[in-house]
């Protein structure tokens, strides 16, 4: 009984990894796909890899676009940088944060300059944030200064955390 538990509990994990190897290459492939390079785009697809990473029954996602996005054309490296550092940040919420509320937000900071962030109101970290090592943040920190971006992590025991990504995007 034990055994069959155990293979089942196995096959699960394999299931969900599979998903997710497949997720993670469709979009690397779309970032490099011609006609996707614009801030529009960009946005749009991490809107919608929220909606299927986050389904309804389980926890709300949405998005606060506070500053519509424009067609800028994005360099690929800013784009996937850009890409990669919030769909970490959306997948550590869903899969540590046990929050039941994901915000995907979005706004103009500056004629060039635009902020993108991913909030929850989960469990949070349970350490100094800006002395993490988790693989997670070494890995959005380092992608934030691949393209000289600002990277920003807020988190508080049982009040949630948030990523804040500031990046450049000239017009």
């Amino acid at each position: 009984f034990i055994e069959e538990r155990k293979r089942r509990t196995i096959a699960a994990e394999i299931a969900s990894t599979a998903t997710e190897l497949g997720a993670s290459l469709a979009d690397i492939v779309w970032s490099l796909r011609a006609g996707t390079r614009n801030l529009q785009e960009l946005v749009y697809h991490l809107a919608e890899r929220g909606t299927r990473l986050f389904p309804s029954e389980t926890t709300e996602f949405k998005t606060e676009i506070g500053t519509p996005p424009s067609e800028i054309q994005l360099s690929v490296a800013v784009q996937r940088n850009v890409l990669l550092v919030v769909l970490e940040a959306m997948h550590n919420a869903a899969r540590h944060a046990r929050a039941t509320k994901v915000v995907l937000g979005f706004t103009r900071v500056s004629r060039a300059t635009w902020k993108i962030w991913v909030s929850d109101n989960g469990i949070g970290m349970p350490h100094d944030v800006e002395k993490t090592t988790s693989m997670g943040m070494v890995n959005m920190r380092r992608r934030a200064g691949l393209i000289a971006a600002q990277l920003e992590c807020q988190s508080a025991p049982q009040q949630g955390t948030t990523i804040t990504l500031t990046f450049n995007a000239p017009s």
